[in-house]
């Protein structure tokens, strides 16, 4: 995958191969733990190679709010980033197999080991056109590294450290980010995208009230000037 922040030219060298006529299929994933339906309305994620170096486990999936598997990658020894593909909705099938556009999709990893599965909170680039968690016919994404959820905390896997508890949450969801000047603009978003409580990251610790908030899932985005991580959370 390749994303260029000015035009450029590209030229390819001629095809002398035979022309062999084929009918144009879409791309199956590989055998995975979670069923998945491939078709052509594909969104490209880039995952960085030392965000993954971390992780013990074997597959890393994208999910639908309805929990429906939308697209993974197997993670093996690798020198390069990995490639997921995942998939929209096909409007040619009367029930619903993939992410609709603007959909808030969540990210989770499967060990072999464990038979267990772990939902991630990705951080995505800025740079790219897609970066919010969202999925776009023929988007492009990047996620540079992941927090993993640990005892009601959340670590990062990577450098540094953001903190958010409880989960599940029932009066406020308390924020912890190790303060150094820049300030966080968070959100609390639903399902179908509306936001309910915006807040500033200004101090180590902040709180977000969501004690009117209905129980539900919903999801949590905090953003400064170059990353952004997409989090759910959970009220209860």
């Amino acid at each position: 995958m390749a994303y260029f922040n000015n035009p450029v030219t590209i030229t390819f060298p001629a095809f002398v191969a035979p022309f062999t006529e084929s009918k144009s299929t879409a791309q199956i994933p590989a055998t995975g733990p979670w069923p998945c339906t491939a078709n052509f309305n594909v969104h490209l994620i880039s995952i960085a190679k030392n965000s993954i170096s971390p992780i013990e486990a074997d597959f890393l999936g994208a999910f639908d709010n309805n929990g429906r598997c939308i697209g993974f990658t197997e993670i093996t020894e690798t020198n390069d980033n990995y490639l997921l593909a995942i998939y929209g909705d096909d409007e040619f099938t009367t029930t619903k197999d993939g992410a609709n556009t603007g959909e808030i999709f969540t990210i989770k990893i499967h060990s072999k080991n464990t038979q267990m599965d772990e939902e991630l909170a990705p951080v995505y680039d800025l740079s790219m056109p897609q970066h919010d968690g969202t999925f776009a016919v023929n988007g492009l994404s990047k996620i540079i590294s992941f927090y993993k959820e640990s005892a009601g905390f959340e670590e990062r896997i990577t450098a540094g450290m953001i903190q958010v508890f409880p989960q599940p949450a029932s009066d406020q969801i308390t924020i912890i980010y190790p303060f150094n000047g820049e300030n966080l603009n968070v959100q609390l978003i639903s399902t179908d995208g509306k936001i309910l409580k915006t807040g500033i990251i200004s101090s180590r610790q902040t709180e977000l009230n969501v004690g009117k908030i209905a129980p539900g899932f919903y999801v949590l985005k905090i953003q400064n000037k170059e990353y952004f991580m997409v989090r759910r959370m959970v009220i209860q």
